[in-house]
């Protein structure tokens, strides 16, 4: 995301139905305090390296299928005590609704329970006490030493879709696989780097409007106030762009661009509280951007969660405003967790805001000229907004001479009449049929839905595209045999490769429609 002029059968069919509900657990996370739902938290299935990602409404889709071989499902969330659940005791028939525990026990406490303390207690309480923007740029600067440098893949669940008035849109969504060949090569760029689809098409359970998946073109659709430069033909490419750490030595977006650099001069730094991963102490560092750096029209917040023990990067949000300041131009939120002493990525989610237009435009429906009254009726399709009616915004010209109106008076919720000056000779040959050599204008006026003359209809909508792994293989290079997607081309023209293995990992659909809260930090 770059930022403009910036640097950059009948009874048969409801016994299936009822069958097929039946066949998974829906449950939703929350936090046993606020009753909010905690986004984005992490599910291990205890006895194997699989899982799965709360969404971002705290809720998972688990199929029964998959619990009846687990014994607990093991659930953390940064800042929350580690919640462990036997599924077998989930009811199959209703929301299962959890609840997390915030983790509030001091720092020391922690640190000297921990099973396998990586660091000692003094030299995380040292490393607190350094200034937010030092941590913030040692963080940066480790990221190469943090993330692992020798070949691995991610398999997991991608999906991307559009959220108009807080619904579900085109919603594409499969199990994914990402062979990314280290922290020393390009994510994007080298050929090392690929991506395969196991499945992945457009549930039809939810809405499918496909004006809504148009190309941006400034008219019709487009972003206020911003730009995404055509990086790829696909929204995964996209998606991967938008991973500033992973891409920490090349520039990724506006304001961040290159974290190494821009990123750590373009934004105030401020310590939050310490919390908690795995027993893992971290702090929370608040950020704004510097008026001074990236102009008055847009500002930046956001946090970035850092481990006191060796400044890995475990969360980086990122939101970027301008004069809307309830609606967010764009959001990044990336998650990294810790497996065999390496940072792997858990989930990346990024979303931009876009304006499109549709509907039937308000307007005339037709116009007659009553010679005999010297008037002409004017009709709408929809009622008036009768207080908007003023005869200074209407103006008449035949054959490029104006013409006078002497008074406008309301017929009905759809019809005005303009009675215009008696004996004008230039519309004497004018008849009701026929117009030719009339011009009208209309301003200013509006219909009973507040839909203004002319004027099309625009729509706030948000472009969603997320990553949520299910399972890090460290070691696993690129496979023989494979068809890539292709990272300039649409996803629904991508191969899809058949892998019974592949069985095991989970399609998380969306159980509800998306909640668009504003996330506390």
């Amino acid at each position: 995301m770059i930022i403009k002029n910036s640097i950059l059968v009948v009874l048969v069919f409801g016994f299936s139905q009822y069958l097929f509900g039946q066949l998974e657990l829906k449950i939703e996370l929350q936090d046993s305090i606020t009753t909010e739902p905690i986004s984005f938290a992490t599910i291990r299935f205890d006895g194997t390296n699989r899982g799965l990602i709360a969404d971002y409404n705290g809720q998972f889709r688990l199929p029964i299928k998959t619990a009846k071989g687990l014994s607990f499902l093991v659930i953390t969330s940064i800042g929350y005590k580690v919640l462990k659940i036997d599924p077998k005791k989930l009811l199959a028939d209703e929301l299962n609704i959890l609840k997390m525990m915030p983790q509030t026990e001091a720092l020391d406490a922690v640190i000297l329970n921990s099973k396998k303390p990586r660091f000692s207690l003094d030299e995380v309480k040292k490393n607190k006490q350094l200034l937010a923007s030092d941590i913030v740029r040692r963080a940066v600067y480790a990221i190469p030493v943090n993330l692992d440098y020798k070949p691995h893949s991610y398999i997991g669940y991608y999906r991307d879709y559009q959220i108009i008035d807080g619904n579900y849109y085109n919603l594409n969504e499969g199990i994914l696989e990402q062979y990314d060949g280290g922290i020393n090569s390009k994510k994007v760029q080298d050929s090392i780097n690929q991506s395969v689809f196991y499945s992945f098409k457009t549930n039809r359970n939810f809405d499918i409007n496909e004006y809504y998946t148009k190309a941006y073109n400034d008219s019709t659709k487009y972003i206020q106030n911003a730009k995404i430069l055509p990086y790829g033909g696909n929204e995964l490419t996209l998606l991967n762009v938008h991973d500033a750490i992973r891409n920490h030595d090349i520039s990724s977006f506006s304001f961040v661009y290159k974290i190494k650099r821009e990123f750590l001069y373009n934004h105030n730094f401020m310590k939050g509280d310490v919390r908690f991963i795995d027993d893992e102490p971290v702090i929370n560092i608040i950020l704004e951007s510097k008026k001074s750096k990236i102009g008055q029209t847009h500002k930046v917040n956001g946090v970035i969660t850092i481990s006191l023990q060796d400044f890995s990067i475990h969360n980086f949000t990122y939101t970027v405003y301008d004069s809307n300041l309830f609606n967010p131009l764009f959001n990044i939120e990336t998650e990294y967790r810790r497996q065999d002493g390496e940072m792997y990525l858990n989930y990346i989610t990024f979303n931009n805001r876009f304006v499109i237009t549709e509907g039937e435009v308000f307007k005339e429906s037709k116009v007659i000229y009553n010679k005999p009254q010297n008037r002409f009726y004017i009709d709408f399709d929809t009622d008036l907004d009768v207080k908007t009616v003023q005869r200074r915004d209407f103006k008449i010209r035949y054959n490029g001479k104006r013409v006078v109106i002497k008074k406008l008076e309301v017929v009905n919720p759809k019809r005005i009449s303009l009675q215009v000056a008696e004996f004008d000779e230039s519309l004497m040959e004018i008849t009701s049929e026929e117009m030719t050599g009339v011009k009208f204008t209309i301003k200013n006026i509006s219909d009973i839905d507040g839909r203004m003359i002319y004027e099309p209809q625009k729509k706030i909508g948000y472009q969603f595209r997320e990553f949520f792994v299910q399972e890090v293989i460290p070691g696993k290079s690129l496979e023989d045999g494979l068809q890539y997607i292709p990272k300039n081309q649409t996803l629904m023209s991508a191969p899809i490769n058949e892998n019974s293995e592949m069985d095991v990992y989970i399609i998380n659909s969306p159980l509800m429609q998306r909640r668009m809260r504003k996330k506390n930090n």
